[in-house]
């Protein structure tokens, strides 16, 4: 009620609507104030609580309406450097990591006689399932009460001893470079989850399902900074919704910069 007499007192460039009850009719009122004096009048949108820096104006037909724009990594021109990162980094990658690999598959077999890999079925980009590949660190059988716990506590005894040096230094993820390849996952992206416990958190966590807008990483931004193991799950996924949101080429190189020395929560 008193905008016209504060415009008048004081220089005001801006003006920013943040109370979302507002009714219309008031809405209206002070966008017309601010017109008549040039400022430019601003709305947050109290009603989108997730992705907020990806919303934007677009039309349907003729009608403006706002909703959540297309995420920065998927437009065409990102979508095509990220894929061809991934697929470079996921060449060398498997290049460099083989003779690691075959190590730890002779000393998997040799303490757990068995398949060296461990393959299970993750949920990906728009919610879809794929098989996800990794090096085996459990005791065979280990998989059947997977469903009790979101993740490994440091003093799992499923675990084998090698597994948990293998855990440690993520040396079980080197097989995702052939995820990464096959265009499963990405080198960066949220951590894929089981199907099983993203059907269950769906229901326990806000905008959980947002994270499958993209592809799934073999690191992400939740990971490097600690985030992993028996952690807050709601704060993994704040994490990686700034991800989706903020994502840059230049992102994605700090993050697996990072994860050769981030081993905080690893086990």
């Amino acid at each position: 009620d008193d905008l016209d007499s504060i415009f008048s007192t004081y220089d005001i460039d801006v003006v920013v609507l943040a109370d979302s009850e507002m009714s219309q009719l008031d809405i209206l009122k002070i966008a017309k104030i601010c017109e008549r004096r040039f400022i430019e009048f601003n709305l947050v949108p109290g009603q989108f609580e997730v992705l907020k820096l990806c919303l934007g104006l677009k039309t349907i037909g003729t009608q403006p309406v706002l909703g959540i724009a297309e995420l920065p990594q998927n437009r065409v021109f990102n979508r095509l450097i990220k894929r061809c990162v991934d697929i470079v980094g996921s060449i060398v990658g498997l290049t460099v990591s083989a003779f690691p690999m075959l190590v730890m598959i002779i000393l998997i077999k040799w303490e757990d006689p068995g398949p060296a890999l461990f393959v299970q079925k993750r949920i990906g980009k728009n919610g879809k399932s794929f098989k996800m590949i990794k090096l085996r660190s459990m005791k065979i059988g280990s998989e059947k009460s997977d469903h009790l716990a979101q993740s490994t506590s440091r003093e799992d005894v499923r675990v084998l001893k090698y597994g948990k040096y293998m855990r440690r230094w993520n040396i079980d993820e080197l097989p995702q470079f052939f995820n990464v390849l096959k265009s499963d996952m990405s080198l960066v992206g949220p951590r894929p989850e089981r199907e099983y416990h993203v059907s269950k958190l769906l229901d326990e966590i806000p905008y959980y399902q947002s994270r499958h807008s993209v592809r799934p990483g073999m690191t992400g931004w939740a990971q490097v900074n600690g985030l992993r193991g028996n952690t807050s799950l709601e704060e993994r996924i704040r994490y990686d919704l700034h991800y989706i949101e903020n994502w840059s080429l230049w992102l994605d190189i700090t993050i697996q910069i990072k994860t050769l020395f981030q081993y905080k929560n690893a086990y």
